[in-house]
C-alpha cells in the first residue's frame, strides 16, 4: 500500500512517522498536523455579494485595457493565466477588473506574494482602489485576523484556505520562497477552486515550457503608463578595485538624486554604510537588519538619499525619481531575474519616468547580456 499525504502530496515514506498508530506527514507539518487518510478540508469563510467598483487616480492605458479584456473573455473555471508584465507596467492594476467582477458576484478574492513588505503595500493600494470593502492582510505580525473581502497574503499563508478562492492571484511566483518550491505550489493549489492568474516580470524557464506546451495561456504588457521606454542598464566592466572607484565618481555626479546601490552579501552592505555614514545621510537594508518598513518610508520620505541594499529589495518597491547602482555584477546572486528586477525599480513613476541604472562589473556574464537584451526586446515590444 502506497501512503500518500493528502495536502503536499507526499508518497515517500521517509516523510511519514507514525505514533500512537496514527500517522502523519512530517513533509508538510510546519502547516498542522496532517494524517495519512485524512481529505483536507475547506476553509468556510465569509461569502456575499457586494456592490462595489473600483477606482484608481488614472485612467488605464490602451495597453492595459487590452489585457483586460483578454482576461475577462479567457475567463473560466480551472484556467492558468500567465501575465507576463514588465516592471512597473501595472500587472496589479490589470487585476482590479476581475476582482471587481468575482466580489460582485459573491465569490472570493485571494491575492498572494512572496514578501512581507509587499503584502502590506498590496494591501493598502486595494484599500483606495476599493474603499467600502474589507482588505484583509495575512502575514507575520498579521494573522488574528484571517476573513475578509479580498484576502492578501504571503505565500506560506495559503495552507489556511483550502478550497476558498474563486479568484487567486500570484504575484512574483518565478520568486523565493515560491519558485521551484513543490510544496508550496501544492498548497496554492489547494487554495484555488476556481481561476488563477499568475503575475511576473521574470518568467522562469518552467512557466515558459508551460506556456509553450498550452498548459496556461499567456498575455504579455511590456508598455509602461507612462508611455516612456524601460531604462537600459549601463554596463561598465572594472576590476574590483576601479568598481568602488566609478561607485564614488557616479554617486558624487548625481548626488543630489535619490540612489539605491545594490550589493551581492550582507556583509558588504553593512562594510559600505560604515564607510558612507561618515560622509553622507544614508542607511542599509538586508535580511538582518531591524526597522526595514521605517527605513523605507525614511528613504521615500527624502530624509536620506542614498541606500545600500542586498536583493531584499529587488521587488516590490516603487520609489519616485529612484537610481539604481549594481556593485559586483559578476557575483553568482546576480541571475537575470534579479539583475531585470532591480533595474526596474528606476522610471517607475510617472512623475518620474526615466533615471539611471549602472551594472558595475569584472565582466559581462551571461546574466548581465541576458538583462540587458530581455529589456531591450521589451522596448521593441509594441504591446
Amino acid at each position: 500500500m502506497v501512503l500518500e499525504c493528502k495536502r503536499c502530496g507526499a508518497r515517500d515514506k521517509q516523510y511519514f512517522y507514525t505514533f500512537k498508530q496514527q500517522t502523519y506527514c512530517r513533509r508538510c507539518i510546519q502547516f498542522g498536523k496532517m494524517n495519512i487518510g485524512e481529505e483536507v478540508k475547506a476553509q468556510k469563510l465569509s461569502q456575499k455579494s457586494l456592490n462595489v467598483q473600483y477606482t484608481l487616480a488614472y485612467d488605464l492605458t490602451t495597453e492595459q485595457e487590452k489585457i483586460v479584456h483578454l482576461i475577462r473573455k479567457n475567463r473560466k473555471e480551472q484556467q492558468k493565466i500567465l501575465i507576463y508584465a514588465a516592471c512597473g507596467a501595472g500587472k496589479t492594476e490589470i487585476t482590479m477588473e476581475s476582482i471587481e467582477t468575482y466580489l460582485c458576484e459573491g465569490k472570493k478574492v485571494g491575492y498572494a506574494i512572496a514578501r512581507r513588505q509587499v503584502v502590506l503595500e498590496i494591501a493598502e493600494r486595494f484599500r483606495q482602489a476599493f474603499p467600502n470593502i474589507k482588505v484583509t492582510q495575512v502575514c507575520a505580525g498579521y494573522t488574528s485576523e484571517i476573513d475578509g473581502d479580498i484576502i492578501v497574503c504571503t505565500m506560506h499563508q495559503l495552507y489556511r484556505y483550502p478550497k476558498v478562492f474563486d479568484l487567486l492571484i500570484l504575484d512574483e511566483i518565478d520568486a523565493f520562497p515560491y519558485a521551484g518550491n513543490p510544496l508550496l505550489e501544492r498548497i496554492a493549489e489547494q487554495a484555488c477552486r476556481g481561476e488563477m492568474l499568475l503575475l511576473t516580470a521574470t518568467p522562469d524557464q518552467k512557466l515558459k515550457q508551460q506556456v509553450q506546451q498550452k498548459e496556461i495561456l499567456q498575455f504579455t504588457l511590456f508598455k509602461r503608463p507612462h508611455g516612456y521606454p524601460l531604462v537600459e542598464p549601463k554596463v561598465k566592466v572594472r576590476p574590483t578595485t576601479f568598481q568602488y572607484f566609478s561607485m564614488f565618481l557616479v554617486l558624487w555626479k548625481f548626488r543630489k538624486q535619490k540612489w539605491i546601490v545594490f550589493v551581492p552579501t550582507i556583509r558588504l552592505a553593512k562594510g559600505l554604510y560604515m564607510l558612507f555614514k561618515h560622509a553622507v545621510k544614508c542607511n542599509y537594508i538586508t535580511s538582518k537588519t531591524l526597522n526595514n518598513e521605517k527605513t523605507m518610508l525614511d528613504f521615500k520620505d527624502g530624509r536620506y538619499n542614498l541606500l545600500i541594499a542586498t536583493t531584499i529589495l529587488e521587488r516590490g518597491i516603487t520609489i519616485s525619481g529612484v537610481n539604481v547602482l549594481i556593485l559586483h555584477g559578476e557575483h553568482i546572486v546576480y541571475q537575470e531575474s534579479s539583475l531585470i528586477q532591480m533595474v526596474g525599480r528606476v522610471g517607475r513613476k510617472i512623475e518620474a519616468p526615466t533615471g539611471y541604472a549602472y551594472i558595475l562589473s569584472t565582466k559581462r556574464t551571461k546574466a548581465i547580456r541576458a538583462c540587458v537584451k530581455t529589456i531591450r526586446e521589451m522596448n521593441q515590444h509594441e504591446g
